[in-house]
Parts: C-alpha cells; sequence; structure tokens
C-alpha cells in the first residue's frame, strides 16, 4: 500500500441534488438506435453498496446485424464528438451485439457514484454500409446518494481516460477526490494501491487528493488498461470497511497511431460456412480478427456466373472482444467466394484474407 490518510467529512451528505431540466430534444436521424431505460430523469434504485450498477436498454432501427457503442458522462458537453474512441470521461462500451447492457456483470466492482449522468447509443459499421449511424437522443438518469447517517465512500471521478497520439506530448495529468458520506464530523481514513504498470503515476497532493500522470512514450498504439483497488474505513485502524470499500478504480489509457498506414497489420481469417449452406435456410459465415472487439470486417462476397467470379455484395459486421466475426444473409443457390476485409484501428493497418469458396444448395 502507498499510503494511508485521514479525513473530516465537514457537511452532511443529504445534500440536495439539481433538478435537471431537459432541454427540447432535438430532430433524430431514422436510423438512430432509441433509448429505453433508465427512463429520462429517473432516478435509479442504488443496486451497489454506494451507488448503481448500470443496466441500460435500448431498442434498434437497424433490421440488419449491427453493433452498438454507448458512452456515459457526467456532463453532455463530454459526449463523443464523433471520434473512435470516446473520451467519456465517466465509461463506455462498443462492440455489443445484444440492445442492452449489464455493467454489473462485466465489472463488479465498479459502479456509478451518486450523482447525475447523461447517455447514448448509436450503431457501429451497420451491415451492408460502413461508419456510425447517427446518436440516440442523449437522457440523463440520478444515481441518488447515501442517507444522512449512512457510511459510504466518495470517489470522484469514479475513472480515468486518457487518449493520445504516438509521438505527441503527453496528456495533462488528473486528479481524483477521495472522500466519505456519512455524519458530519466523522473521521475516516483511506489508502489505494497503485497499479503495477510503468505509464501511469499516482502523486499525493493532500489528506483527499491524488494526482495521476501518464507517461506514454516508447508505447506501441493500443488500449492499456490498469485497475486501481481503493479501500476506505471508518477507524483510523483501517479496520472497518465502510459501504462500496473496496472500489476497483479503473484506469484507461489509448495511443493512437498517427495514421492508418503505420504499425502492425491486422490479422483476419477468411469467413468459413458454419453448418451447411443452404439457399432456404440461410447461411452463416464465421471467422477471426486481430485485434478483436474494435475492428471492423467487411466480408465480401462474389458469384461464379459466365465462367467467372463477378461482384455480388458486401457486408460490414463488427468483432467481439475475442476477435470473433459472424455474418449470416440468404444467399440464392449457387457457387460464391468470399473473403474478410479488417479496416485499419489503432495501431494497426489494413489487412485482407485470401478467398473462401462456398456452395450454397
Amino acid at each position: 500500500m502507498r499510503f494511508k490518510s485521514r479525513g473530516v467529512i465537514a457537511v452532511l451528505a443529504a445534500v440536495a441534488l439539481a433538478v435537471v431540466l431537459a432541454a427540447p430534444a432535438a430532430a433524430i436521424a431514422s436510423d438512430a438506435p432509441y433509448l429505453v431505460s433508465p427512463s429520462n430523469g429517473a432516478t435509479v434504485p442504488r443496486n451497489a453498496p454506494n451507488g448503481w450498477y448500470p443496466y441500460l436498454d435500448w431498442g434498434s432501427n437497424n433490421p440488419d446485424l449491427t453493433t452498438y457503442l454507448f458512452e456515459i458522462a457526467t456532463n453532455p458537453a463530454q459526449l463523443s464528438d464523433g471520434s473512435f474512441y470516446p473520451d467519456y470521461q465517466v465509461l463506455g462500451d462498443y462492440g455489443i451485439f445484444e440492445t442492452y447492457y449489464d455493467y454489473g456483470s462485466r465489472w463488479p466492482y465498479t459502479y456509478l457514484l451518486p450523482g447525475t449522468y447523461y447517455w447514448h447509443v448509436r450503431d457501429m459499421f451497420p451491415s451492408g454500409g460502413t461508419g456510425f449511424s447517427a446518436w440516440s437522443a442523449t437522457w440523463s438518469f440520478t444515481v441518488p446518494p447515501p442517507g444522512a447517517s449512512e457510511f459510504a465512500m466518495n470517489v470522484q471521478p469514479s475513472a480515468l481516460t486518457w487518449e493520445i497520439k504516438q509521438g505527441d506530448p503527453n496528456p495533462a495529468p488528473r486528479n481524483v477526490t477521495f472522500d466519505c458520506y456519512g455524519p458530519s464530523g466523522t473521521t475516516y481514513s483511506w489508502r489505494s494501491t497503485p497499479p503495477n504498470v510503468s505509464w501511469v503515476t499516482e502523486t499525493q497532493l493532500d489528506n483527499r487528493t491524488c494526482q495521476y500522470s501518464i507517461n506514454a512514450a516508447g508505447l506501441a498504439p493500443g488500449k492499456y488498461e490498469a485497475i486501481m483497488p481503493v479501500e476506505m474505513f471508518r477507524d483510523s485502524g483501517m479496520t472497518q470497511h465502510i459501504a462500496g470499500s473496496p472500489y476497483s478504480f479503473p484506469i484507461t489509457l489509448i495511443v493512437t497511431s498517427k495514421s492508418g498506414s503505420t504499425g502492425q497489420a491486422c490479422s483476419v481469417s477468411a469467413p468459413k460456412a458454419s453448418g451447411k449452406a443452404s439457399a432456404k435456410r440461410g447461411t452463416k459465415l464465421v471467422g477471426a480478427v486481430t485485434p478483436g472487439h474494435s475492428t471492423r470486417v467487411t466480408v465480401e462476397v462474389q458469384r461464379y456466373k459466365s465462367k467467372k467470379y463477378r461482384s455480388y455484395k458486401k457486408y460490414s459486421v463488427g468483432s467481439t472482444a475475442s476477435g470473433a466475426y459472424a455474418l449470416k444473409k440468404k444467399f440464392p443457390r449457387g457457387t460464391y467466394r468470399v473473403r474478410a476485409l479488417a479496416a485499419a484501428a489503432p495501431g494497426y493497418r489494413e489487412a485482407a484474407s485470401g478467398w473462401r469458396k462456398i456452395v450454397v444448395k
């Protein structure tokens, strides 16, 4: 453990949250997903010791296979301006095949602390197209604070994310405040265990604040993640954990290449039929790509006709975290050849697989 500190709660935790009045909604493009829950302006029930494991639900206006990207921020102005990797401030994820996201099941020790949050969703690489759909509407929800007599930890912000291009100066340091909800005048103590990685440095500024600096020198393009355990106690001897302790504090650094032409080439396998290639029941094509999760794959299909292969269709799909991709479509009976094209991802150049013959019966 690097250090410990002690603080005194100066005010009651049962502070009133400001009511957020939603501005009139702007027109949303017809291809954008639509949000379902939590409803706009809702106060969600606490389902974690001191906060909420987000369960987000939305719907799609795209009938084809697609994946989704969502973002949550404490300020609507912090939501992405359209860059591939959002600087989402709080949390986000992409390459999601379902129209829901259960954050608690994926990151069981990381949750949203009390406060008001904003979120939206978009399609990633809709099937038959490229790029993204328009963003959904932006909704808000509020995570309520504990009661005035409850002890609970309060770490702000609840996550750190930096994005930097390879070779650029290191981004500015960021501060994190370690505080506690509870009766006024209560003494508490806390400690953190800095992640054992070379690219992040922790400096204690005072009894409640630490500063985190990033050193991206020499790092290859890619996504770097670390978890910092944070513990908080209701006694100076550090024996009585308060609600929400320990907390897994996520730190993320994204290093992108200067251009898509640099870096390591993607690796992508040719699609192959999973099961029978049937004109009636459809054909499922599967394969794998490296890196996974962030790589768009275009499946190119050519049909054999008049003694030569002729262009038929192209389909754009996303890849899972493990790198798997899949496409299911109905093709007329005939002979085809298929290949996969992996788009450039941060730190990776585009790549293409070889052709594979498929006979649809």
